[in-house]
Order: structure tokens, then C-alpha cells, then sequence
């Protein structure tokens, strides 16, 4: 009995000691961790809209370039996405989140129009829980 107990004690220690050391590195890292969702999300948006911003160009760049050529509005709660022209008076295209569901569980993605809504100028996966080398392949370039 006392055998067991120390078993079951040890069990416990060393899961809490792990749990403990992933939920510090978590907690450390979590204002990176939001920057790089951040950062990707506007890479996203960049790409399917047309602008510069593709995976040759530093996060520096792709903040620089978002905040520059693209403005957030919201309606009806919903956030929409503004591109602009370099020129920056210019709309080159609207951006939104779509989303649905897949056959492992939810498809979270990024379309964007032209401004008359009239042609699809790109869509990106971002979000998802296919199987790998099949669903999963959505968020290759060659598929968007």
C-alpha cells in the first residue's frame, strides 16, 4: 500500500513539474506568441489582396506595408479589410474572414474581392484541422 502510494505521489510531481515549466514558457512567451499570429494573419491579408508581403519579406516589412496600404473597419461586427493602391487613396480590394466546416472540425480562412465585388482577387487558409498530405494541403500556395 505504502508502495503504491508513493507511485501514485511520484506520478503526480512529475506531472505537475511539467505542467508547471509548459505553462512558464506560455506565460513567457505569450506577447510573442500574439505578435507572430499577428504578423501572419497580416500576411494573409496581404497575400490575398495582391500586395507585397509574401514569405520573402521580413515581419518588419509586412507590418510596414500593412499599416500603410491596408485599414481595418468594422461592420456589423464583422472586420473588413480595406486594400489600398500604393498610392493609398486608390481601393484595390476588400478582405474578410470566411470560415466553415471541414471533416476533422473548423476551416477558418481569408478571401478578398475587387471593390465592385465582381472577381475574387485570392483566398488563403489559415486555420484548420485536416488530415496532413490531404485536406491539410489547402494552405499550400499551389492550391490558392
Amino acid at each position: 500500500m505504502k508502495k503504491r502510494f508513493f507511485s501514485v505521489l511520484y506520478m503526480f510531481l512529475i506531472t505537475l513539474f511539467f505542467t508547471s515549466v509548459v505553462s512558464a514558457v506560455k506565460l513567457f512567451n505569450e506577447e510573442r506568441i500574439e505578435t507572430n499570429q499577428r504578423v501572419k494573419l497580416q500576411r494573409i491579408i496581404l497575400k490575398v489582396l495582391g500586395m507585397p508581403g509574401e514569405k520573402g519579406a521580413s515581419d518588419l516589412d509586412v507590418v510596414q506595408t500593412f499599416e500603410t496600404r491596408v485599414k481595418r473597419v468594422e461592420v456589423k461586427g464583422k472586420d473588413i479589410y480595406l486594400g489600398y493602391e500604393k498610392d493609398g487613396k486608390t481601393i484595390r480590394g476588400y478582405a474578410f474572414p470566411v470560415g466553415g466546416p471541414g471533416f476533422w472540425g473548423p476551416i477558418f480562412g481569408m478571401v478578398a474581392v475587387d471593390p465592385k465585388a465582381s472577381k475574387i482577387l485570392g483566398i488563403a487558409f489559415y486555420r484548420h484541422s485536416e488530415t496532413p498530405g490531404l485536406g491539410a494541403r489547402m494552405t499550400e500556395d499551389w492550391f490558392t
